[in-house]
């Protein structure tokens, strides 16, 4: 379904207006006005690289850019926070084991109507690929760029002028991860246990998508970006109210 590309299309209006307000309070309203009227561009690029090989293509080289991302921090780029743990995909929603069988029985030579089945189930597969390819590989990514480039990157770098590149890279990451649902193993509560692991993604859609959520919520409480994560809900206040 389309239900993960309007979820982040969402999150990526909230990051738009987070940013605004990130911006208007650190004096440049210019850039706030600027970060709203691109919203509808943002969107636009999402879907085309949900859309398109060749822009997930472009993206791939975005995330391994060794460019400066930010102008006041040379030394920060997509690069080296691509190396400190950013993840563009929800590990907690692929398929798995059912998936592999299904992969194996189609595979296993058939004639005639025998062989019907197993073509359905490779153009199933062949489907399902696509729809995860445009998702995790440009759907997630073109939104994480933007909002680390217009809103997250910004407001750490601002919030820890002490911080050093690697400290603001692994930061960026980590909020990013949260901002998106794309948790690596290091940073879910069920990195512990493979068993629970596969029990709660049995029972759940997605384990990410309901851990994020609350690490979301009790980042504006507790640890050391809750600045961020307070103009993050304003903004989406802001957004959902326009």
């Amino acid at each position: 379904s389309l239900f993960q590309q309007m979820d982040f299309a969402a999150r990526s209006g909230f990051a738009a207006f987070g940013g605004a307000v990130d911006d208007l309070l650190a004096g440049k309203p210019l850039s706030a006005v600027n970060k709203v009227i691109q919203l509808p561009q943002t969107i636009g690029k999402m879907v085309y690289a949900n859309l398109s090989p060749s822009r997930r293509a472009f993206l791939r080289n975005e995330f391994l850019s060794n460019a400066p991302l930010w102008k006041e921090r040379p030394g920060l780029s997509m690069r080296l926070i691509s190396e400190q743990g950013l993840q563009t995909t929800d590990i907690s929603v692929l398929a798995r084991d059912m998936r592999a069988l299904v992969n194996e029985a189609a595979a296993t030579p058939r004639r005639g109507l025998a062989a019907v089945p197993g073509l359905i189930n490779r153009r199933v597969g062949q489907l399902n690929d696509a729809i995860a390819n445009g998702l995790f590989d440009g759907f997630y990514p073109q939104g994480q760029l933007v909002a680390i480039r217009n809103f997250i990157a910004p407001a750490i770098a601002r919030s820890h002028p002490d911080w050093t590149d690697a400290q603001l890279a692994a930061s960026i990451a980590m909020e990013t991860n949260k901002m998106f649902s794309t948790l690596g193993l290091s940073q879910t509560v069920l990195r512990h246990s493979r068993n629970l692991q596969e029990f709660m993604r049995t029972l759940i859609f997605s384990t990410n998508e309901s851990e994020a959520l609350i690490k979301q919520a009790l980042g504006t409480v507790a640890g050391p970006n809750k600045a961020l994560w307070g103009k993050f809900y304003l903004g989406g206040a802001l957004f959902l109210g326009a």
